[in-house]
């Protein structure tokens, strides 16, 4: 089955280590798949720290709205243990701070899978 996304940059599994081993116990503990691609954040110096959380069948493929809240609510709760740089899901961008403010990309508004950017 093909992914319907097509307008970004090529996917790859590309993390940095300590971010690789994060990704992998929430892909255990959730039902999801992550990916990154090529200009995922924008940011260059984000981009071996980021991950979009999708479902199963992979990017492109929604992921369940309870588990992607699960999913962001515990890496807000780990914080402090591994501080992330934003997470944004279901139109919210979450600062560590506790802020939140509305996610205004007009072509993604991540109500399908949860980003998250770690520090």
């Amino acid at each position: 089955m093909e992914s319907p996304v097509t307008t970004f940059g090529p996917t790859h599994y590309r993390w940095r280590r300590d971010i690789r081993r994060r990704v992998k116990r929430y892909e255990r503990r959730y039902p999801t798949l992550a990916n990154n691609y090529e200009g995922h954040t924008g940011n260059p110096a984000l981009e071996p720290s980021s991950a979009d959380f999708w479902g199963l069948s992979g990017r492109g493929f929604p992921i369940d709205a309870h588990v992607g809240l699960r999913l962001m609510h515990e890496v807000i709760r780990r914080g402090p243990k591994e501080p992330f740089v934003y997470v944004i899901h279901r139109g919210v961008l979450h600062w560590p701070s506790g802020a939140t403010q509305p996610y205004r990309d007009p072509t993604d508004q991540h109500f399908d899978h949860v980003h998250v950017s770690w520090a």
